[in-house]
């Protein structure tokens, strides 16, 4: 079977020396010991890095057993496979990653694999990145070592996580991606990785989501101020919770109780109606693309869609109107959850 490499601009290791192999990934994954359970050894390790975030591409066509002696970095790990499986004991507890099922490797975790040959999307997030959040969703944290590891990706949150990994393997390619060029682009994308995983485990955790308390209409009021104020800015829920200092699903529910509409959904709007303002105030030059995904919006045809939606009229017309003649055309992109409503 021919497997699909990702990322392959972005290589950073290949080798089919076993004791290369331990080597290089001790550096970029774990500290390990590994054993070799056939005679032939091959590793492909392609890696692209934004800020708190980074994907790599891995292709082991061979059997390792390995038990690793700790984290190199205080980072959460989440393994999507294209390919094969791996046995996994977590902090005491199995797990099996393989297509359909994703598993991931909290910090500090003890990590014991029985590895058949595989290929698999690593997303790597920071560690501090992830917990600012979590605190922000969950009034008690549940323990790492307690954590449910394997997901299925049945799961609404991580099956968009995991095609939107799969499209960001495939636009990191592209040397004129936003993403690789500007540094606000590039935050929002991980603002909704971020979000995506966290609302993953609160679906698996609903127990222990924080639910302390209502709020009043000041307090919407208070957000929607703070949302406006902040609205080029990579923001999520638990940034408007914190920037107000209130509990982000007490924020949920008061918005949806008062305003008919979850927070995500009004940052959603807020950003078509500047896409708006942009394009209709467009300059010589300007085109869709560079406005929507200034403003958050990856996915060309879903950005135009709820653009149409609101507004009556496709973001190339706005634009085409604006400019007196024919606008850009949308590059076609793989289809997407929009960054700003990926939870909403």
């Amino acid at each position: 079977m021919n497997r699909v490499e990702f990322l392959p601009s972005h290589r950073l290791f290949q080798t089919a020396s076993a004791a290369e192999g331990q080597r290089f990934a001790s550096e970029v994954w774990e500290r390990h010991r590994s054993r070799l359970k056939g005679k032939d050894f091959a590793l492909t390790w392609n890696q692209a890095n934004l800020k708190r975030a980074s994907l790599a591409y891995v292709d082991h066509p061979c059997g390792v057993v390995a038990r690793c002696d700790g984290p190199i970095s205080d980072t959460f790990r989440i393994l999507f496979h294209q390919s094969g499986r791996i046995d996994h004991r977590i902090n005491g507890k199995e797990s099996i990653s393989l297509p359909g099922q994703c598993t991931i490797h909290p910090p500090r975790a003890d990590l014991k694999l029985d590895i058949e040959s595989f290929s698999l999307l690593l997303l790597s997030l920071d560690g501090d990145f992830v917990r600012s959040a979590l605190n922000q969703r969950f009034s008690k944290l549940p323990p790492f070592e307690e954590w449910a590891t394997s997901f299925s990706l049945e799961s609404p949150s991580i099956a968009t996580l995991d095609s939107l990994c799969l499209w960001l393997a495939r636009e990191l390619e592209n040397p004129q991606s936003p993403l690789l060029a500007q540094d606000r682009v590039a935050a929002s994308f991980e603002r909704t990785l971020l979000t995506l995983f966290v609302e993953g485990l609160v679906e698996r955790h609903p127990e222990t989501a924080s639910v302390r308390g209502n709020l009043s209409d000041v307090h919407v009021s208070q957000a929607e101020e703070w949302i406006e104020a902040h609205l080029a800015e990579p923001i999520g829920l638990e940034e408007v919770a914190a920037g107000i200092g209130v509990d982000a699903q007490a924020l949920v529910r008061t918005f949806k109780r008062l305003r008919g509409q979850s927070p995500l959904r009004t940052i959603l709007r807020r950003r078509l109606e500047r896409a708006r303002d942009a394009l209709q105030s467009a300059e010589p030059g300007a085109t869709v693309t560079e406005i929507a995904t200034g403003l958050g919006f990856f996915e060309l045809g879903r950005f135009a869609v709820r653009y149409r939606e609101q507004f009556g009229e496709r973001p190339s017309e706005t634009l085409a109107r604006r400019l007196g003649g024919v606008s850009e055309p949308s590059r076609t992109m793989q289809e997407m959850h929009v960054a700003p409503a990926a939870s909403a």
